[in-house]
């Protein structure tokens, strides 16, 4: 995969530099965008930058170029300016500088949230779960075996009754702490 670089600014809606001078790659996400050595370049979409290392020429950076330890990630909007001061394509065969570079959208997936096919964790579904249900029959426990021994049957019943909700009640009320389900 031929990976363009640019090196350059990062100045925010207000004109503050939020990165100056360093390598990075802009991904954009829904428009083909060519950017251009010396020129400004007005953001128009949302865009994921990846921030590489400091800025230094591309061609001398290149062996440092496959790694990515340290990077930095920053989502840029509307407003924002791309100041390019140098662009480069690197490829198996090294760094190459060139006075301008497509960056192609290849392909674009709009997704309804409505319609997101969203997966349940349901190992920490479970364990809370379990938390709650483990918690429940210790203290119910506790208080049958107290009344027993004090010979108070009311403890006994409610000890009893915290057995029976955390054996059959317990997924109902961690859905309804994790707001899931309503009263």
């Amino acid at each position: 995969m031929d990976t363009p670089f640019v090196r350059g600014s990062i100045i925010d809606e207000f004109g503050n530099k939020v990165y100056d001078d360093v390598i990075f790659t802009p991904f954009f996400q829904s428009d083909s965008v060519t950017l251009e050595r010396g020129m400004d370049h007005s953001v128009k979409q949302n865009t994921l930058v990846a921030v590489w290392t400091d800025g230094r020429d591309l061609t001398s950076w290149y062996a440092d170029a496959m790694q990515t330890d340290g990077y930095e990630t920053l989502f840029i909007e509307e407003g924002y300016t791309l100041r390019i001061s140098q662009l480069g394509i690197c490829d198996d065969t090294g760094m190459h500088t060139e006075p301008k570079v497509e960056f192609k959208v290849t392909k674009v997936d709009y997704v309804s949230p409505g319609l997101a096919k969203l997966h349940k964790d349901h190992d920490a579904d479970e364990g809370t779960k379990n938390w709650v249900k483990g918690i429940c029959i210790a203290i119910g426990a506790v208080l049958a075996l107290y009344g027993l021994f004090t010979r108070r049957y009311v403890l006994v019943i409610g000890g009893a009754a915290l057995i029976v909700f955390g054996l059959f009640f317990s997924d109902y009320v961690v859905n309804w702490i994790a707001g899931k389900v309503r009263l």
